[in-house]
């Protein structure tokens, strides 16, 4: 909040509680008071410092070094996306420290908007948890996180760090390496690519995530994610582990299917894995593990793995990707996924792709994408579509 004086108040001043914007380009000067484009600051890091409760700081393209918030409740948005506007960790720092790891309840207060987080190591001490390699902490919206680290920093600690870490006094997250896109944040409509953990959750580790995109992320335990709750997501190349997935598909375009890229443990609402995306055969592979609930949701497995999944109102037909070799993942309109899963579950009105999750009569999809309109489908394809619905037509005319 600050205090503004305004001219021609008959009662001189008056304390107003409004937001004040602060402008940061790589032309300013952080010695300027960033009120104004020509008085911009040079840094984000310096207009997060001059920030109070219900501040917005606005970047123009550039690459800007690594911030830390504190959990201040300000919004820092880019001016032309995370193509052009870029954080970089320079491989040594967290790109965004937006709150304190291990909060109670988790700090989300400040919101990055329109970032591009790259090149982020996370370095554990011995009671520390190297967690969130791109971002920790905070809200994300609109961001990308690719290549970014969350690594072990202790090679080889010491026999007193040893004895301490024994004694819990700080418990044995220290030779943990975690999220190494995100941890412990909220992401909305953000990619995380080709980030790395050691040891928990390459993409995201304790963190919400709707609308999001995982792909290539790789970790010892939950590649895409882990210990995390995801909505209307994409996870391609990339599985989940101890997680909450809701209308999510999970597809992976390696040929033998590898287990790191399926489900395993946690639970699935409204949900196709479908490892083998590219053959329709996921065989012996999707949501692989015990203690898996899976309710209204699409994928296969084998006997071995079927004992401990605790399965309701699921099928086992190929979810009918538009063209998954493409990377298309939509719903053909025949697919059993449509109109096969519970309303209950979801609150979201839409898929990845924008299409509605509900049919004409309200029923819901599985997965994280639409039916592809008929318009839209190669004219055989809509031929075939339509000769279909004729006939079937015809049939209930023919029975009456």
């Amino acid at each position: 909040m600050r205090l503004l004086l305004l001219a021609g108040s008959t009662a001189g001043l008056i304390m107003g509680a409004q937001g004040v914007t602060l402008y940061v380009s790589p032309c300013g000067n952080d010695a300027d008071t960033g009120l104004l484009w020509r008085c911009a600051k040079q840094t984000i890091q310096a207009a997060i410092e001059a920030t109070q409760a219900g501040d917005e700081i606005i970047v123009t393209n550039g690459t800007y070094t690594p911030i830390v918030a504190n959990n201040r409740s300000i919004r820092i948005e880019s001016v032309n996306g995370p193509a052009v506007t870029i954080i970089d960790g320079g491989d040594t720092n967290t790109c965004a420290i937006l709150g304190t790891l291990e909060a109670h309840p988790p700090q989300h207060n400040t919101t990055l908007c329109g970032f591009t987080l790259t090149n982020g190591n996370a370095h554990a001490t011995y009671c520390d948890d190297p967690a969130g390699g791109g971002a920790s902490g905070g809200t994300l919206s609109n961001c990308v996180l690719i290549a970014n680290r969350a690594e072990q920093a202790l090679k080889n600690p010491s026999p007193e760090v040893i004895a301490r870490i024994k004694r819990r006094t700080c418990g044995l997250s220290g030779f943990d390496g975690g999220g190494g896109g995100a941890s412990e944040s909220r992401l909305f409509d953000c990619k995380l690519i080709n980030n790395v953990a050691e040891n928990f959750g390459g993409g995201a580790k304790k963190c919400e995530l709707i609308r999001c995109t995982l792909i290539g992320n790789q970790a010892a335990n939950g590649n895409g994610a882990m210990w995390s709750t995801l909505q209307n997501s994409l996870l391609k190349d990339n599985g989940a582990y101890s997680c909450e997935l809701t209308n999510c598909t999970v597809v992976s375009t390696h040929p033998t299917g590898d287990r790191a890229n399926s489900v395993r443990c946690g639970s699935l609402h409204n949900t196709i894995v479908w490892v083998h995306a590219n053959t329709n055969d996921a065989k012996d592979v999707a949501a692989e593990s015990h203690w898996v609930r899976v309710v209204n949701s699409c994928f296969q497995t084998s006997e071995e793995h079927r004992n401990g999944l605790r399965i309701t109102n699921c099928i086992s037909q190929p979810p009918q990707f538009v063209n998954a070799a493409a990377g298309d993942y939509r719903l053909l309109p025949d697919s059993p996924c449509v109109g096969a899963g519970d309303a209950g579950f979801t609150n979201l009105l839409s898929g990845l792709d924008g299409l509605p999750l509900t049919d004409t009569n309200g029923r819901t999809h599985i997965g994280a994408f639409g039916v592809v309109p008929l318009a839209e489908l190669p004219w055989r394809t809509r031929l075939k579509y339509k000769l279909t619905a004729w006939r079937a037509a015809s049939s209930a005319k023919d029975a009456q």
